[in-house]
């Protein structure tokens, strides 16, 4: 698992789709050669190990993954990749500063999320209440994307107050359709 994490961090931080398994094979723009998902140390169970390429193959051969011809292989699901990459951070004990530096584009003014990463935002913010705070107040209609049953009553009052005022000011994303709703 520590592995699939570290896998999942580099390919959404880097935005890469897809794991090239044949080192002979021409890569793509998009592609993350499996050679370069060894080294280093992970730590599971409390316990360091070295991540080698025997490694990085065998969570490759699992469920996580599927082929995508000719010798590429993908997440058997998105959202595999957006949770364990949150996982990932998670276990990297970053702050939520760092994580910030981490979702957001350092030429952006209004210091928004990358649209790409919402999903992990979503699930990070589920995982980091620190981060939670930092992203009502910059971006808060991304948290709609993650598991607000579990957050606190002020959070959430926080969270309501923001997404009104982004209404107000008419700024609220118009990728959910609130105008079906509100018709319906």
């Amino acid at each position: 698992m520590a592995i699939a994490t570290r896998i999942a961090g580099v390919m959404v931080f880097s935005n890469r789709s897809t794991v090239s398994i044949h080192p002979s094979a021409e890569e793509e723009e998009g592609d993350t050669p499996a050679t370069e998902l060894s080294g280093g140390y992970e730590v599971a169970n409390d316990e360091i190990f070295e991540v080698t390429d025997e490694h990085i193959k065998e969570v490759l051969d699992t469920g996580f993954f599927t082929l995508r011809p000719p010798s590429l292989l993908g997440w058997a699901h998105q959202t595999y990749k957006e949770y364990l990459a949150a996982r990932y951070v998670v276990n990297a004990r970053l702050s939520a500063a760092e994580v910030m530096q981490l979702l957001t584009h350092p030429d952006d003014p209004e210091g928004k999320l990358v649209p790409q990463l919402h999903e992990t935002a979503a699930w990070l913010a589920g995982m980091m209440p620190e981060l939670f705070h930092s992203i009502v107040r910059i971006d808060p209609d991304v948290l709609l994307r993650s598991d607000i049953a579990g957050v606190d009553v002020a959070d959430k009052k926080a969270l309501v107050g923001a997404l009104l005022q982004l209404f107000e000011e008419e700024r609220a994303a118009d990728d959910w359709n609130f105008a079906h709703v509100i018709e319906s």
